[in-house]
């Protein structure tokens, strides 16, 4: 099947996920919108995943093939936006997948909100066991907003949750205006979570939609939750408050939810077995230091939380 000019440009980062890429790739062929360019991004998969792309790409000729040695999920993400020549961009993560009328359902959103930037959709947790297939509705899929685009400065609350950047439809144009990349490092490495951010906050249009088409596989081995080195989350925080100072962000609401956000990763951290006191220290400081106290010291921040403020000021002989 030969598509001369997709609509959707579907991004597929791939790393050893030999058991569940074809029934990704499956529920992608057999859209009932056939209008779209499928990117699947080899990044040195060591596994049968070359073999099961060769056969795929044989038998559809939606399908591009990028192979390229292992660099990490942002490399490959950036790699496939190079080739994206729809006038929308998806990413669906490889041990995902979705429900035969996504696109379409997707293409009738963009038809009726033509001038969004992003389109976010709720997600269904999906687990599978040797009895049984349970799935789930994410946090998220309980989130009702009014039907209308909006700036993320309006319902910033959308910023406490999973960054999930493959349940979103991005406007090419917008990602080309910002020039929206990728953190490039080795792994996963949480490199969702900068994108995530800094997308949502500049997008002029957002739309949020809880329908229920796209169904994320919990505890794959490959996924960014699989924390081994606890400085990632740390410095991904810190390109975020990067990002914040170099758009001058200072809307109160965004920070909340930010700084509730730098907080929780601080947690996972500390209480992590891999945690190095000597190595990850210096990098909270550098996180903490750029909180605005009067925003932290509230009745909005725990008592938890505060306290971990008033630690790292101590330490440093300061007033945090």
């Amino acid at each position: 099947m030969k598509i001369m000019t997709p609509f959707f440009s579907v991004l597929i980062p791939i790393y050893n996920v030999e058991e569940y890429l074809k029934q990704c790739l499956d529920s992608l062929i057999n859209q009932t919108l056939e209008n779209i360019q499928i990117i699947c991004i080899n990044d040195g998969s060591t596994d049968n995943c070359p073999s099961i792309l060769e056969e795929y790409s044989y038998r559809d000729s939606r399908i591009t093939v990028l192979n390229h040695e292992n660099s990490g999920y942002g490399f490959s993400l950036n790699r496939g936006l190079q080739y994206a020549q729809a006038d929308y961009i998806s990413i669906i993560e490889p041990d995902d997948f979705l429900e035969a009328n996504a696109y379409e359902s997707f293409y009738k959103d963009t038809q009726n909100f033509p001038q969004t930037d992003i389109i976010k959709y709720a997600y269904w947790n999906f687990h599978e066991t040797n009895a049984e297939k349970i799935i789930t509705p994410s946090n998220s899929a309980s989130l009702t907003l009014p039907e209308k685009t909006f700036k993320i400065s309006q319902y910033p609350q959308l910023l406490l949750y999973h960054p999930s950047i493959w349940s979103c439809v991005y406007k090419t144009s917008f990602i080309k205006e910002y020039k929206l990349s990728f953190i490039e490092a080795p792994g996963a490495a949480w490199t969702d979570n900068p994108f995530f951010i800094s997308s949502m906050c500049l997008a002029h249009n957002i739309l949020w939609k809880n329908k229920k088409v796209y169904y994320y596989r919990q505890g794959h081995v490959t996924a960014s939750s699989n924390l081994k080195n606890c400085q990632i989350p740390i410095r991904r925080l810190i390109e975020i408050f990067d990002f914040l100072k170099e758009y001058n962000i200072d809307d109160f609401g965004i920070l909340l939810c930010i700084y509730k956000r730098a907080f929780h990763y601080i947690n996972i951290v500390r209480d992590h077995n891999n945690y190095r006191q000597t190595e990850i220290e210096p990098l909270i400081q550098k996180i903490l230091e750029q909180l605005d106290p009067n925003i932290v010291y509230t009745e909005l921040f725990s008592i938890h939380e505060q306290n971990i403020m008033r630690e790292y000021s101590k330490e440093k002989g300061g007033h945090l």
